[in-house]
């Protein structure tokens, strides 16, 4: 049985308003967490907090970008980010776009990111009061028919607004 070794589970809250792109097929937002990690010098207790980076894209970012829209996800929501973790190593650069020179040699700038691969929950609350996570990261099924039911609904009008068809295309169907 194959296993996939490089897994994480953050949580935290959002650190600040997600990130959406243009296209809305990027989605970033960074997560904040802190905890207790023994004692400073005085025996009082050491809070440490950490900053983890996370990256959506494609289907996946368009459902979190509906999320974001309607206000579910937001700065200090609580969230649990299941995924892998991926480097992503690129060239330091200045301000004017030259490369970063240390010794003759280029300088490269590491980023450590988590993509949610198995689910991005949320906290809610339940009708008695508990707190219970809903996961808004659908299956790739569920967005087919998340999108089947809206061509279904909307018709020509959402198609166009997702880029599936042209304005000229509308207007032919609707003839």
């Amino acid at each position: 049985m194959k296993t996939d070794s490089n897994r994480t589970m953050q949580n935290g809250r959002l650190a600040r308003e997600p990130f959406v792109a243009a296209s809305g097929k990027v989605v970033k937002f960074e997560i904040l967490n802190s905890f207790f990690q023994g004692k400073d010098a005085n025996g009082n207790p050491k809070k440490t907090t950490n900053s983890h980076r996370v990256k959506v894209w494609g289907w996946q970012a368009q459902a979190l970008a509906e999320a974001i829209a309607d206000g579910t996800l937001g700065k200090g929501v609580e969230v649990e980010v299941y995924g892998r973790s991926v480097i992503n190593r690129f060239p330091l650069e200045e301000a004017c776009g030259r490369p970063v020179m240390k010794d003759g040699r280029q300088v490269w700038m590491e980023r450590t990111e988590i993509e949610p691969t198995e689910g991005l929950l949320i906290a809610c609350k339940a009708e008695d009061g508990r707190k219970i996570f809903r996961n808004l990261l659908p299956t790739w099924d569920e967005w087919n028919e998340i999108q089947e039911n809206r061509v279904k609904n909307d018709g020509p009008a959402f198609l166009q607004a997702v880029g599936e068809i042209l304005p000229d295309d509308v207007a032919a169907s609707t003839a």
